[in-house]
């Protein structure tokens, strides 16, 4: 097989790029995590000679923002989240989606269902779009909106012997509802058919995303002991901020190993110590301490640090970044979970964690402690340490299934993590990803041996 890299930087190219029915995955931004580009040639290596990949950077199509008047932000293109906040914050308005990675783009998030750190306060992303324009195999630009019913999308003609297979996936869905993304992607809305399905159906080209006013934030650091030695102050604080949704913005975790791993350390920082970090509004600022974190016995009022935001956000950037760098350099495809527990059940994953330490295998914890998702990444030094890694992943999906948990509820499936999904997918999904597949996808020129073609 042979991988054909073009970039396109008008619409009217990209329209006869998918009229040419060329087998494509479409890429504005090339930060997945799903997707390892480099080895890409490996997971069609089943593929004769003839067959040829398009791997499309569509990042240069022509760019626009617009605030509308409901304060929603409308864009088209390439536009990353770090030059929508941008834009956003000189009209005194932000962006309720707050993904690690601020140099991907819009289009890439929706696409992947990206949410990030503020789901805790926002909801995940599928909340916060409210029109998608999704170009079909037709190459014709479609506008899906958050107000239509995925089962009003669709004409009677098309759901007359169908309508029973989106009633039964999503009846197979509600145990998710509340999560940022389940095991498949979320059916409920029009929108939902670009939301989380990679590209899958077509190309995002654009969209609306609701704002929020810009409001004056803290930013503080908790200092707790290890997790793996005691979590207890880790879950108080998990459950204790549950009810605070509406003042504080996030609540992320980072381990003491993930700061041995990077050269990032925080002012008077101790060595191997956890923190915890609370984006919070200045208006609930002193009720976090009052009301809230003074009523956790064990806190430590006085390892309690107010952070820049901007120390803040760089922490949050360096970790994941250095994981992809470490992995690249040992030319090792990542090793990382994305688990998304029910409330309550956040203590079945950290022992399981605590099981992954005891392998020997370098690792580092980190992510979004007040949604119970958690990123772990074992960091494999050479095949042998890759195989030991492997055979614990593969026990670990088990037993995320069991537990109800969502195996990868932030960045997709792509095709690295395609291995671990096949007792989350019944006949129920494959049913349903047939019926969109035929429906939007008829020349199977969208992201071949994507996950709905498993």
């Amino acid at each position: 097989m042979h991988i054909r890299e073009i970039s396109l930087s008008s619409i009217k190219d990209l329209k006869a790029h998918i009229l040419s029915r060329a087998p494509s995955i479409f890429t504005s931004s090339k930060t997945s995590t799903v997707i390892p580009y480099e080895k890409i040639k490996d997971f069609y290596a089943d593929k004769d000679e003839s067959f040829e990949l398009s791997l499309v950077d569509i990042s240069a199509l022509p760019q626009k923002m617009e605030l509308l008047e409901n304060g929603n932000l409308s864009f088209w293109g390439g536009v990353t989240f770090e030059e929508a906040r941008l834009f956003l914050r000189e009209k005194k308005r932000d962006l309720c989606v707050f993904p690690t990675e601020e140099l991907a783009s819009l289009v890439g998030g929706i696409s992947t269902s990206a949410t990030g750190e503020r789901s805790f306060s926002f909801g995940p992303l599928r909340q916060q779009v409210k029109e998608v324009y999704l170009m079909n195999s037709n190459a014709e630009i479609l506008t899906l909106r958050d107000e239509v019913n995925l089962s009003d999308y669709f004409s009677q003609e098309q759901l007359t012997d169908d309508l029973s297979l989106l009633t039964a996936y999503q009846k197979a869905f509600k145990p998710f509802n509340s999560f940022k993304n389940g095991p498949f992607p979320h059916f409920e809305k029009a929108t939902h058919l670009a939301i989380g399905t990679e590209g899958q159906l077509g190309v995002v080209l654009g969209g609306v995303l609701e704002t929020i006013p810009l409001k004056k934030t803290f930013c503080l650091a908790i200092e707790l002991p290890r997790w793996e030695e005691d979590n207890s102050l880790h879950l108080a604080i998990y459950e204790r901020l549950q009810s605070k949704r509406d003042f504080v913005y996030c609540l992320e975790f980072i381990d003491w190993s993930s700061f041995e791993v990077s050269a990032f350390c925080l002012p008077g920082q101790k060595k191997e110590t956890d923190f915890i970090f609370i984006e919070v509004l200045e208006e609930y600022y002193e009720d976090l301490f009052t009301k809230d974190l003074s009523t956790i016995e064990g806190i430590n009022l006085e390892r309690i640090m107010e952070l820049k935001k901007s120390d803040f956000d760089k922490w949050r950037k360096e970790v994941p970044r250095l994981v992809w760098e470490k992995n690249s350099k040992r030319g090792i495809i990542k090793k990382g979970t994305d688990i998304q527990m029910p409330r309550g059940h956040l203590e079945k994953l950290f022992s399981f964690y605590r099981e992954a330490k005891e392998l020997g295998v370098e690792s580092i914890l980190f992510g979004h402690l007040g949604d119970a998702h958690l990123h772990f990444n074992f960091l494999p030094k050479d095949r042998k340490e890759e195989e030991i890694c492997e055979k614990f992943l593969m026990a670990l999906y088990q037993k995320v299934k069991q537990w109800n948990g969502s195996p990868f509820a932030e960045h997709g499936v792509g095709l690295i993590k395609q291995k671990y999904m096949s007792s989350f997918y019944t006949q129920t999904q494959r049913n349903f990803f047939s019926f969109l597949k035929k429906t939007f996808d008829p020349h199977a020129q969208f992201f071949p041996k994507g996950p709905m073609n498993l």
